[in-house]
């Protein structure tokens, strides 16, 4: 007792102590290594809710309509003084005042539990041009407070402007500053908002140069966010595919596929996953920069214990077997069918699925090629198909492999002595 006492006494005697520079520091060193201990969930979130989130924020939405009265009155007199009384002072203008309010802003934004009915009094559009507007302020302070980030809000604080201020901080950052991390972050953050329409195009576009340099920064945070930003850009189609391919990226992309970091490692086989979703010709620019010789590496390697990346590495060559003849050519020459089909019989249920779906998409469409579909029959590819028919319940699957193996029954794939090849088609 007389210890923590005396604990309490040193602590007490030591307030104020402290320069603020010194305590603004520690907060931000602080924040970082939060931000690193829950990187995991922050991937998972991305990595599987990517369309969700949008399907939540229409219920949220819509609770909003049904239940507006019920939150306005949780919303009690105090906490409405209060939020006046942050109002007030995030317009004075004393910098103490406006970091005060910052700092009560970004926290009060931070709890979880908070209504929607309060999240929109905070984002008041008013409100949302004054974070905008402290942004360019030259203090570094005040930078850090206002750089507030919420992915429920991220359209409403794109169209109040909020890019250009976060760029021009970038600029004159160094890399190893503090509010770099919490700037690129951030950037990375406002960019991953689902795009509906070209004004969101117009606010991100000016962006996507500063993301595309996240991917060489040596923050392995940021750059895992960059990935997964990219990615959630692909998803919008081909359109938005093409202008990532232009900026020249694709291999860089490509090479962190085999980061030594499995979060980036697992970010940038997603973002390459939603690219080869586009045209053919898009399809082939992601070969053509090396990206079967990595698959081939992820998939065969002893090393690679994540089920994970072996499961999204099928997934990305499903995609890329049902693009052209050509392209399955391209996949049976670097020998990939071999270990699809290794994978189809002795991995988890996951894995064999997308493999199963890889070779399935290569048979459908190579089947007006007669030597690729022997070759890769040759293969003994019948066996773990029938299998995975027998025991998967999948609609979808099921439909795929009947095809694949109705297109392996029209061929006469060889004769009674094993030497002459015929095609009933």
């Amino acid at each position: 007792m007389n210890q923590n006492l005396e604990k309490r006494k040193i602590l007490y005697k030591s307030k104020g102590f402290h320069k603020p520079e010194d305590l603004l520091r520690n907060r931000q060193n602080q924040q970082i290594e939060i931000c690193r201990q829950n990187r995991e969930n922050a991937i998972s979130a991305n990595r599987l809710h990517f369309k969700t989130l949008a399907l939540t924020l229409n219920n949220e939405t819509v609770e909003k309509e049904d239940n507006e009265i019920s939150f306005e009155s949780q919303f009690s007199f105090e906490e409405f003084e209060e939020f006046e009384e942050m109002s007030k002072n995030l317009f004075s203008d004393s910098m103490k005042n406006q970091w005060e309010a910052l700092t009560k802003f970004r926290n009060f934004l931070y709890i979880e539990n908070s209504s929607i009915f309060e999240m929109t009094k905070v984002f008041d559009l008013r409100i949302v041009l004054r974070f905008v507007e402290l942004l360019g302020s030259g203090h570094e302070y005040i930078q850090w407070e206002a750089t507030i980030k919420n992915n429920l809000y991220n359209h409403l604080i794109l169209n109040s402007g909020a890019l250009n201020p976060l760029l021009t901080i970038l600029n004159n950052l160094q890399e190893n500053d503090s509010l770099y991390c919490i700037v690129s972050c951030a950037l990375t953050t406002f960019c991953s908002v689902q795009i509906k329409s070209e004004v969101d195009w117009y606010f991100i576009t000016p962006a996507l140069p500063t993301l595309a340099q996240f991917l060489n920064c040596k923050d392995e945070m940021i750059i895992e966010k960059a990935c997964w930003t990219f990615g959630s850009i692909a998803e919008g189609g081909i359109q938005q595919i093409q202008i990532i391919i232009e900026l020249g990226i694709c291999s860089t992309l490509i090479k962190l596929m085999n980061h030594p970091s499995c979060y980036i490692k697992l970010a940038a086989l997603r973002c390459v996953t939603n690219m080869v979703t586009g045209d053919d010709f898009q399809i082939q620019m992601i070969i053509n920069c090396g990206v079967l010789q990595i698959l081939k590496e992820l998939l065969s390697s002893s090393k690679e214990k994540d089920s994970r990346i072996r499961r999204e590495a099928c997934l990305l060559l499903s995609n890329i077997t049902a693009g052209t003849v050509e392209q399955v050519e391209i996949v049976y020459q670097i020998g990939l069918f071999p270990i699809l089909i290794e994978l189809m019989m002795v991995a988890d249920y996951y894995i064999r699925r997308e493999a199963c779906c890889s070779v399935s998409n290569a048979i459908i469409q190579g089947r007006n090629n007669f030597e690729l579909i022997l070759n890769i029959v040759r293969l003994e590819c019948i066996s773990p198909l029938g299998e995975i028919l027998l025991n998967d319940n999948d609609n979808d699957l099921i439909y795929m492999i009947l095809t694949a193996i109705q297109i392996i029954l029209h061929l006469n794939i060889t004769s009674e002595d094993g030497t002459k090849l015929e095609s009933d088609q």
